[in-house]
Formats: C-alpha cells, structure tokens, sequence
C-alpha cells in the first residue's frame, strides 16, 4: 500500500516539473525576436503629415513577430508634459536573413547593422503628463513607406491619409 502511495506521488512530482519546465523551454524560443529596444536620440526629428518639423528625444523599438516591428519616436505634447508617439509598423522582407532585434527576457539589443523593409500602418497617439491617452490614437495603411537603419540612423518615411509626407529620423 506504502508503495502505491510512494509511486502516485512520484508520478505526480515528475508530472509537475516537467510542467513547469517547458513554459521556460518555450519562452526562450519565443524570446529571441519578442520585445523592447529603447534609447535616447540627441538627433531626432518627426514631421507628421501636412505638419512642421518637431524634435523628438527617444526611439523605441518593439519586436513583434520575427518579421514585424513597431518604431516609436517619443516627443513632447502640446500641454507642459505630455507625450506624442509617431509609430511606424515595419514588415521585414525575409525574417531568416535579416534579425535586427536579439532579445533575451523582453530586453533587445540591436543586432544587425542594417536593414530596410516596408511600412504597413502609422499611428499618432498623445498622452497626458499623467500618461493616459488623450484620445483615441489615429491609425492608417501607409502608402509608399520604408523605415531603415542606415550608419546607425534609423529612417521611416510613409504617405498619409491626405498625401502629405510622414518622416522620422533618429540617430542611435
């Protein structure tokens, strides 16, 4: 009886921590394209559509997919604190040749040198000093739109909704 017990217990034990294992096992896979690259930028700059140039002073980077990225360039909003994001939405051309993010724990590093690929959607969102959002963020497809990092400059351009030109440049 001893020995049953003895047995279902075991059994158990092995169960459970093999269940807790894989988790890790599958997010070490997972992680090496997934999260967050950040960085202040001295030379920065963003024109939104039909608008004047701004300064900007961070640019983010957020692996998606292993062939998707969010480029965020971070500026001052109208009122004392607040923030403005423009977001480029990259799509890279082929993910096996190109690996521009090397993540481990949702922290990124860049890792190639260069790379290029099309814009599928821009967005502007504000947020208060608090941090919430002002309004709803605009979205739309983008129309001609390429962002690359060049000589350690990362460069997005993109037609808006009303055809006017979408830029962001920002030296890492």
């Amino acid at each position: 009886m001893r020995s049953c017990k003895l047995l279902r217990r075991t059994a158990v034990a092995s169960t459970l921590s093999v269940g807790l294992m894989l988790p890790g096992m599958a997010k070490a896979e997972l992680e090496s394209f997934t999260g967050r690259f950040e960085t202040a930028s001295k030379n920065c700059l963003k024109t939104t559509s039909g608008g004047a140039s701004e300064r900007c002073w961070r640019v983010q980077i957020d692996g998606r997919t292993e062939s998707v990225l969010s480029i965020h360039f971070f500026s001052d909003g109208e009122e004392p604190g607040s923030i403005e994001t423009l977001t480029f939405v990259v799509a890279l051309p082929d993910a096996d040749a190109i690996v521009p993010l090397r993540c481990q724990l949702g922290r990124c590093a860049l890792e190639a040198p260069s790379w290029a690929g099309p814009v599928n959607s821009v967005s502007v969102a504000r947020y208060s000093n608090d941090g919430l959002a002002v309004s709803v963020p605009k979205a739309w497809p983008a129309k001609d739109g390429r962002c690359a990092r060049e000589d350690n400059t990362i460069r997005c351009s993109a037609v808006g909704p009303n055809g006017g030109q979408i830029r962001a440049e920002a030296t890492l």
